[in-house]
């Protein structure tokens, strides 16, 4: 093609057809800016693709990361209800004289530590960004929550390491720290369940628009 062109310029210009010549070089200038110019618009059209391709994926990632989360509260959700509402009645004076171990129902506070992963990934990778703003805002709404409930399953670690449940003194001061935290871990769990449910759907209706 190349040479195609430059033939017909070497014959106008030994032609001496030097206004032909001009027409011909402007008209050829024309035609390599229009390549050039649907160049840029295929490449740019590929990158928008693969743009969308890549929230498409994210967005099923954190989806997933949600539906394991949320399946994780779920199972201990009920449990945590028992302890909270028990250790509510408990009369820790008369406890004292009873003799009878009030944590026979207990099996550990089972607050696990929830995923991140991918929406940190999200956030990393920039694609957050392209995403709506009303979905994004959930999200990061969602996660902070989520952060929280990771603070507060590494305080009740930590608060509940060391207790000696082998002696009075040790089952009663666990049950007053137990029944402190057990009121936000609640709170933290229902609200975190509700969370999940909305964003959920926020993240279905976002996909139906790919």
């Amino acid at each position: 093609m190349l040479k195609f062109f430059r033939k017909i310029r070497q014959s106008l210009i030994m032609e001496n057809k030097t206004a032909t010549y001009l027409k011909y070089a402007i008209g050829e200038i024309i035609l390599v800016i229009i390549g050039i110019l649907i160049a840029l618009q295929i490449n740019n059209w590929n990158d928008r693709i693969k743009a969308k391709e890549a929230q498409v994926q994210i967005l099923k990632s954190i989806k997933k990361e949600i539906q394991v989360n949320k399946n994780q509260i779920k199972n201990v959700f009920p449990y945590h209800n028992i302890i909270r509402d028990t250790l509510r009645i408990l009369d820790i004076e008369t406890l004292k004289t009873s003799g009878v171990n009030p944590l026979g129902f207990w099996k550990g506070h089972q607050i696990f530590r929830l995923r991140t992963a991918s929406f940190q990934t999200a956030l990393q990778s920039g694609v957050m960004k392209d995403i709506s703003l009303e979905l994004s805002e959930s999200l990061n709404n969602l996660y902070t929550s989520i952060q929280f409930y990771n603070d507060l399953s590494q305080s009740v670690g930590n608060g509940i390491y060391g207790i000696n449940l082998t002696t009075e003194e040790g089952i009663l001061q666990m049950i007053n720290f137990v029944r402190m935290i057990m009121e936000d871990v609640n709170y933290s769990e229902s609200q975190l369940l509700s969370d999940f449910d909305s964003n959920l759907e926020e993240i279905d209706a976002a996909l139906t628009l790919y």
